[in-house]
Parts: C-alpha cells; sequence; structure tokens
C-alpha cells in the first residue's frame, strides 16, 4: 500500500510524457494513463488465459468426473453384490457383479462375488478358476483352500484334495 501511494505521489509530482514511437506511429501520453493501461491490459490479460485454461482443460476435468462416478457405481455395486449373496438373492448377485466388473481390478472383494456368482450360476468350471485366483493372495488364501477341499470332495479328486492339504499345510492355516 505505501508502495503504491509513493509512486502516485511521485507521479503527480513528475508531471512528464511517455512517447512510443512504432512504424511512422507517435503515441503520447501521461506516465500515469500510461501505468493504469498496463495495469488494466495485464488484469485482462490474465482473465483471459486462466479463462482459456479452464476451456481446454474442461474435457479433461469431465472425462475424469466420469470415471470417479463409475469407479463409485462400480464399488457401490461390489458391496451390495457381496450383501445380497450372504442372503442368497441371486439376480442382485448377478447384476451387482456384472457392474462391479466392468470398472473394477481384480481385488479380493471382487474375487470373492466373482465366486459367489460362480456358485449361484452353479459353474463348476468359474468356480474352480475363481478359486484357483483366490489363492494368490494371502488374504483369501484360506477362503481358497477350503473351497478347493470342499471342490475336490465333491468332485472325488484325490490329486487336488492331497494338494490343497500340503498347501495348507504349508502355509500354516
Amino acid at each position: 500500500m505505501i508502495l503504491v501511494s509513493s509512486s502516485a505521489m511521485w507521479l503527480s509530482k513528475n508531471d512528464g510524457h511517455v512517447v512510443i514511437e512504432w512504424f511512422d506511429w507517435e503515441l503520447k501520453t501521461k506516465p500515469a494513463f500510461f501505468l493504469l493501461f498496463l495495469i488494466i491490459t495485464s488484469f485482462l490479460s490474465y482473465l483471459f488465459f486462466s479463462f482459456l485454461k479452464k476451456i481446454l482443460n474442461f474435457p479433461f476435468i469431465l472425462k475424469k468426473r466420469i470415471k470417479n462416478k463409475k469407479l463409485q457405481n462400480s464399488q457401490k455395486a461390489l458391496f451390495k453384490g457381496i450383501i445380497a449373496s450372504s442372503y442368497g438373492n441371486k439376480e442382485e448377485v448377478f447384476k451387482n457383479f456384472s457392474i462391479a466388473k466392468r470398472n473394477l481390478k481384480a481385488s479380493s472383494l471382487l474375487l470373492l462375488l466373482e465366486l459367489q456368482n460362480s456358485i449361484l450360476k452353479k459353474s463348476d468350471k468359474e468356480t474352480f478358476t475363481t478359486l484357483t485366483k483366490l489363492l494368490d493372495n494371502d488374504i483369501s488364501k484360506p477362503l481358497a483352500i477350503k473351497g478347493l477341499i470342499s471342490y475336490a470332495n465333491k468332485k472325488k479328486d484325490l490329486e487336488l484334495f492331497s494338494n490343497m492339504l500340503n498347501k495348507s499345510l504349508d502355509s500354516k492355516i
């Protein structure tokens, strides 16, 4: 504030002219008006470029918001599907699994919902592949071993049964 008032006093006492020559054009003005013109021009150019930046970034911001909304909807569907599987609602599990698998990466919860989906569909092949995927994750490994042991009992596969028992002993489950 002191700088502005000191500059204004200096410009009022030292009355001079600013002369700008360009291609045989000559512009004469007082220093106060020239400084006022520079300040207004810089402010307007700042507004213009910030507005231009917002316009150019708008598609990227919109794309990011749409992606985040899809991820939120997929996560809600994942939780709804897991809850629906706990009380055996097949239609809700099928619907929510198809929504969740579109946008979510393979996680323990998504694999659990996939397992419940394949069990409710009574698809042995999908159940087996999902259980083997669950073996890769330390959190879901006990569930996968238990599921594969019961799968081996159901199919009367002694080799798979002994492999899973050995794996459970190796993992100290």
